[in-house]
């Protein structure tokens, strides 16, 4: 088995001046290269703006279909409920108003879901 050790400092060699210049561009390529650039990326925005348009669309037409349906189903239901109504007083004059607990998403024993206070 050897040991290997350096005993002796490299020799330092003056640092070499190098003269960079700049590369010669044909001045049509490069024109035509930012030309295709451009014209990628406007295809990008005019494909998204499009793609939005076709979303927005897409939504109204399901927002309608929903209402119709909703109408359709529940409109003589909806007829028959009275409007609700809320009184801030008479909700704090309740003795077991500070008792109240906001609770998240609860199972009831019908079956129904509940999201509000207990």
């Amino acid at each position: 088995m050897g040991n290997c050790g350096c005993t002796t400092k490299p020799k330092e060699e003056p640092a070499n001046e190098v003269a960079f210049s700049k590369p010669k561009v044909d001045p049509n390529l490069s024109y035509r290269n930012i030309v295709k650039i451009q014209s990628v990326y406007r295809g990008h925005l005019a494909r998204k703006q499009y793609y939005g348009m076709r979303l927005d669309i897409y939504h109204d037409r399901v927002l309608n279909h929903l209402n119709k349906f909703t109408k359709a189903s529940l409109g003589a239901k909806l007829k028959r409920l009275k409007p609700f109504e809320y009184d801030v007083q008479e909700d704090e004059l309740d003795p077991l108003f500070g008792q109240r607990v906001f609770k998240t998403l609860q199972e009831t024993p019908g079956g129904g879901t509940y999201i509000g206070e207990w």
